[in-house]
């Protein structure tokens, strides 16, 4: 019986992005569908997001989540420029054989921003804040209410409006919902070029540096 879904996102005429995920997914046996939404036209412009492609980002994520939001399984997502470690289905695999019952969101990558609280659970920490949504896997249970959210935050200034920030933001004013993250992180953003950002970036050093300061 599956686990959970599991979506991509990625822009059509990304090719050699698609073909290096798809390439990760086939050694990971995992069945993967792709989604995007149309970014906003070149001339877009607006308070609320500092780059056209942050909104067509915030878009594709809630199409991804709006075609499984009827589903009762989890819900996994992944962006179309990260390395996934080969343990990741195991360890995702054990994560949800532990029944944990008041689970949000499970950080696969990305870094935190606040002191990171232990748990009885192996390379599993609780997180207050935290940053990125390269890799990460939703509860079910979630899905209506953080979309509905999300709708809600679109007209605030950036970068409030930004997807991540959205995420993050959601769950941590859920009394009865916890974050956690893999610790270390399972996924991590590939150094190169960002269509959003129209420019080489590069978050290595930065998580690096934000997971050995939080977990002191």
């Amino acid at each position: 019986m599956k686990k959970y879904n599991t979506i991509c996102i990625n822009l059509p005429e990304d090719t050699t992005r698609k073909q290096f995920m798809q390439k990760q997914f086939d050694n990971l046996n995992l069945d993967v569908e792709y989604i995007y939404s149309p970014r906003p036209h070149e001339g877009y412009g607006s308070s609320n997001y500092q780059f056209a492609g942050e909104q067509g980002v915030l878009r594709s994520q809630l199409k991804g989540i709006t075609t499984f939001i009827e589903s009762e399984i989890p819900l996994l997502i992944f962006e179309d420029d990260v390395h996934i470690d080969e343990t990741t289905v195991s360890k995702i695999d054990y994560f949800l054989n532990q029944q944990i019952e008041d689970w949000g969101i499970l950080y696969l990558g990305g870094a935190p921003k606040a002191k990171l609280r232990e748990t009885n659970y192996k390379n599993i920490s609780i997180v207050s804040e935290f940053t990125q949504a390269c890799g990460y896997m939703l509860n079910h249970k979630v899905l209506k209410n953080f979309v509905i959210f999300c709708f809600d935050r679109m007209g605030l200034p950036f970068p409030n409006a930004c997807y991540d920030n959205m995420l993050n933001d959601y769950f941590l004013h859920q009394e009865n919902l916890t974050m956690y993250a893999f610790d270390p992180p399972l996924v991590y953003q590939v150094a190169g070029y960002s269509t959003l950002r129209k420019g080489h970036r590069d978050y290595v050093e930065l998580i690096r540096q934000q997971w050995e300061i939080y977990k002191k």
